[in-house]
């Protein structure tokens, strides 16, 4: 828990689409003014600018000096966030410490993502290929080179979790066709109705969707966000807003971080064990001084949605099972304005564009959010942004109430480590894992998931106590025990010893539940 009260003064955003005609410094410019508009410029004791790269925009490496001039601050501290697709997340954290910590009384966080190189102009053809060519270099800059080389991208290595997810859960692809399309029309349906959204004032029908074309084994266009543009700021403050919106008040009670390695071969442990997220779930629980069920038990909830596994992965990972998750994302509960498969995924700026919406909602602010897709009550709220593929975890947990009254007491039990780990805890798992791993013939590996990409089947493997990935010319089975040939750039399949392992080792490695 934090020495100093920290509030969210302010809490803005540009709308999320793909604004061509507005280049980066211009949005960062038009949120640091809105969020500015009841604070004097020279409060602003420390100043954040997160961004995955601005640099590929155009935009000076100096821009969070250049801004903070521009906007009349004076801060004791400036600092540039970039190079990573969770940056928006990671640039609250300095902040938040900032004001928590009794350093600093105001601290400005803006982060932006201009996803159109060429900005202010009709584009030709052949700058619109060349800025897609842009964006996808961007974007497989996160991915370890390693495993790019087998034509992997963000979109393929959330399909390689889901393909380990539904096995786990036991669940048909047929099944999942039919929840999942039930999850991205509800989140169409909201998003049309945000001012905000990247798809507001639009919507398909249940045929346009099943029409779409697919762009993984497991997902349809309409499935996974689109590139957006789109910019936000946030101002944290050791004191609540003079003038607070709709008279709510809502403090920021904590953080947590969680990371592993962004090479899914460098994990350890089942696929859908998410240890990242774990991580940031028990830290985000430890500082706000709660249990998992306290977590659980807040009105609304964003889940990070770049691709639909990571969303399920994060509320499965919070103690929620499949049933609950499902009609949570229908009702609206999690993402209530359309989640970013709908809203829009401005990269690196998401992580603070979520806490942006919570506070909207939180705040009943109406001429942000209409009614008919406001939540109520809304006094409790968690946000959990994503870097890359489950690698760089942000998890807040946000608090509001009316200003004329005190905060509500808590009725939720008080975090205890040993409690945390036996509801939300891995290690019996890990430690089956690792066993299990011993267990796989010699010369032989274990199938754990796969994909297609265009250069075939990306299957990743267990080798023993390593990953590893390799091709194969078609589909196999998860729990299949194959061998693989040695030797050229890219390893492939050579025989399949047998379509499936012995159940108890299938089940150790996390395969089946």
């Amino acid at each position: 828990m934090s020495a100093v009260e920290v509030y969210l003064y302010a809490a803005c955003s540009t709308p999320v689409t793909n604004r061509p005609q507005a280049g980066f410094y211009e949005l960062c410019l038009e949120v640091g003014r809105e969020a500015l508009a009841d604070m004097a410029p020279r409060r602003i004791d420390s100043f954040y600018v997160a961004s995955m790269d601005p640099a590929l925009y155009g935009v000076t490496g100096e821009v969070a000096a250049s801004l903070s001039a521009e906007l009349g601050l004076m801060p004791k501290e400036v600092l540039g966030i970039r190079g990573t697709s969770s940056a928006g997340g990671i640039g609250l954290i300095p902040a938040y410490k900032d004001i928590a910590s009794g350093l600093y009384d105001h601290a400005l966080v803006i982060s932006c993502e201009q996803m159109n190189r060429v900005a202010g102009r009709k584009p030709t053809p052949e700058q619109r290929a060349q800025e897609r060519k842009s964006v996808a270099k961007l974007l497989r800059g996160v991915i370890d080179p390693e495993e790019r080389k087998y034509g992997l991208t963000m979109i393929l290595m959330g399909d390689l979790f889901e393909k380990a997810l539904l096995r786990r859960l036991n669940m048909s692809k047929d099944a999942f066709r039919d929840t999942i399309g039930d999850v991205t029309m509800a989140m169409y349906g909201r998003a049309a109705q945000y001012p905000f959204a990247h798809f507001y004032g639009k919507s398909i029908t249940r045929e346009q969707y099943d029409a779409a074309r697919w762009v993984s084994p497991h997902y349809r266009l309409d499935d996974v966000v689109p590139v957006s543009t789109g910019a936000c700021a946030i101002v944290l403050s050791s004191s609540p807003p003079k003038r607070p919106r709709n008279g709510r008040l809502v403090r920021l009670r904590g953080f947590g971080q969680g990371v592993t390695h962004p090479a899914l071969t460098r994990r350890r442990g089942p696929v859908t064990a998410a240890g990242a997220v774990r991580r940031a779930l028990k830290e985000l629980a430890r500082r706000t001084d709660q249990s998992p069920s306290g977590l659980r038990a807040v009105d609304i909830g964003f889940p990070h949605d770049a691709f639909p596994s990571i969303t399920r992965t994060i509320l499965l990972t919070l103690g929620f099972s499949h049933e609950e998750s499902i009609a949570g994302l229908v009702s609206g509960r999690f993402n209530p304005c359309g989640g970013l498969v709908k809203c829009g995924h401005p990269v690196g700026c998401s992580g603070e564009l979520q806490l942006v919406r919570a506070f909207q909602q939180l705040t009943y602010d109406e001429a942000s959010i209409p009614r008919a897709i406001q939540r109520d009550p809304a006094d409790t709220a968690f946000t959990v942004s994503v870097g890359a593929v489950l690698t760089n975890i942000v998890a807040t947990y946000l608090e509001a109430h009316d200003a004329s009254r005190p905060p509500p007491r808590r009725g939720v039990e008080a975090y205890d480590e040993a409690r945390f780990d036996a509801e939300l805890g891995f290690a019996r798992g890990y430690e089956r894992y690792a066993a299990a791993c011993g267990r796989i013939a010699p010369g032989a590996s274990v199938v754990l998931s796969n994909t297609r990409s265009e250069l075939g089947w990306v299957n990743l493997l267990q080798d023993g106590e390593r990953k590893t990935m390799a091709l194969s010319d078609d589909e196999l089975e998860l729990g299949a025990l194959v061998r693989v040939d040695d030797g050229g750039a890219l390893a492939r399949v050579g025989q399949v010893l047998a379509d499936q392992v012995e159940p108890q080792l299938l089940a150790d490695l996390g395969i089946v539940s």
